[in-house]
């Protein structure tokens, strides 16, 4: 069970690379058609990166569950729905904006259950289920996303940095968190009360490499 939860890891990680891929395309392409670089009035072709890689994704989980069968574990599952959730907020995105079919608080409800499914990723039965390693920040940011969402709807009227403070205060935590851990890091590497061999231990354990 722990070398299928190894090899589950192994494979998602690659498929982050593959993911961050294609997410650069699509970014190049809605920066240069912002900036005027080029001309593309269907919103639905600027979001063919991604189009593209959840053909990918749901092929393989079509072949996979086929393959295994009833044997799918939770890794899997969450996986499934994850992605689910990430092809229906590209989907509301490109309805909204070609046609402001939804209001903004519907278009981000698949990110609320992203967030969701990042407090489960917190708990220790999924902590080894992070997909893209966002999962715990969505979930952290999840009062910022209802506000923009809102903001946006104009259901309020309160000034942007307002409805950012939460995204500051999780940015401010990780800023500590991270200034903490090269503190401590710094300690260890002058420290001659322990061995090499500790030390490395305990800095991979820190840092989280």
């Amino acid at each position: 069970m722990y070398q299928q939860t190894i090899m589950n890891i192994q494979s998602v990680n690659v498929q982050r690379i593959i993911f961050l891929i294609f997410f650069l395309i699509f970014l190049s392409l809605c920066l240069l058609s912002l900036n005027g670089y080029i001309v593309i009035k269907n919103v639905w072709f600027i979001f063919t990166p991604l189009w593209i890689w959840n053909i990918l994704v749901f092929t393989s989980l079509i072949s996979l569950s086929i393959i295994k069968c009833a044997r799918l574990t939770k890794f899997f599952v969450f996986y499934c729905i994850y992605q689910v959730h990430i092809f229906l907020f590209q989907m509301f995105i490109c309805l909204k904006l070609e046609s402001n079919t939804f209001p903004w608080c519907v278009v981000l409800i698949p990110v609320f259950g992203l967030c969701l499914l990042g407090f489960l990723t917190v708990t220790k039965d999924f902590r080894r289920l992070n997909v893209y390693e966002l999962e715990v920040f969505l979930s952290l940011n999840l009062p910022c996303i209802i506000l923009i969402g809102l903001r946006l709807d104009n259901c309020i009227h309160w000034s942007w940095a307002v409805i950012l403070i939460p995204f500051w205060i999780t940015m401010a935590f990780l800023v500590v968190q991270l200034l903490h851990g090269l503190f401590l890091v710094a300690i260890l590497c002058g420290s001659n009360h322990f061995e090499q061999k500790d030390r490395n231990q305990t800095i991979i354990r820190i840092t989280g490499l």
